[in-house]
């Protein structure tokens, strides 16, 4: 708080004076200051792989493309440097081919950004966790055990960048912005919560698709 109070009257303060001041911030974040006429938001795009894979070799010399621990970072971190720094740094000691552990200092950023949700939001948002990296709306409508509706929280989830949505055929279908997210929301449930939402999604795949059962 007194880092944002401080940058905020340094950047009101700049009017007029040949400055540039350029500070980063995170999704679901709105710098105070950021509908002034003199401020411009810019939005990084992901890392090429070229470009993620020159930062897990600053940290792994012998990572190459070919390498599967290597390719298992870049999957995993999706061309964001943070994920893609601590992700090496993490297996910087590991085996090849080994599974990888969300790093503690990712699973922190994650897991706050996450608590700073609705009691609602949150809870939709572990409650899709289960459901894989994609999930159908209405699949999450059938499992979905709270008192409010689903689709106002999944807009705001959209809006602050946890989910984005796409269409598949006529079924609205959403997927988790980043799969480190989903690894955190999910692995915030109780293991007994998250039997009990694994079985009530079997059974609405089955109510919800009968003529495909076998599969």
């Amino acid at each position: 708080r007194t880092s944002e109070d401080y940058l905020t009257f340094l950047a009101e303060s700049l009017l007029g004076a040949p400055v540039l001041l350029i500070a980063t911030y995170r999704p679901g974040y709105r710098p105070p200051w950021s509908d002034r006429s003199f401020s411009t938001q810019l939005s990084l795009r992901h890392l090429a792989a070229d470009d993620s894979l020159s930062i897990v070799r600053a940290l792994l010399p012998a990572a190459d493309s070919e390498d599967p621990l290597a390719q298992l970072i870049l999957d995993k971190a999706e061309g964001n440097p943070f994920f893609l720094e601590e992700l090496a740094r993490a297996v910087s000691h590991q085996e090849l081919g080994t599974d990888l552990p969300v790093p503690d200092t990712v699973h922190g950023v994650l897991t706050a950004r996450i608590d700073r949700l609705d009691e609602d939001a949150k809870r939709i948002l572990q409650t899709a966790s289960v459901l894989g990296r994609e999930f159908a709306a209405a699949l999450l409508a059938a499992i979905w055990d709270g008192p409010a509706p689903i689709e106002p929280h999944l807009r705001q989830l959209a809006r602050l960048e946890f989910l984005f949505e796409r269409t598949s055929g006529e079924e609205v279908v959403y997927a988790f912005k980043h799969a480190l997210t989903q690894d955190v929301a999910e692995a915030t449930l109780l293991p007994s919560r998250r039997r009990e939402l694994h079985r009530r999604a079997g059974e609405a795949l089955e109510r919800l698709h009968p003529d495909r059962l076998a599969e």
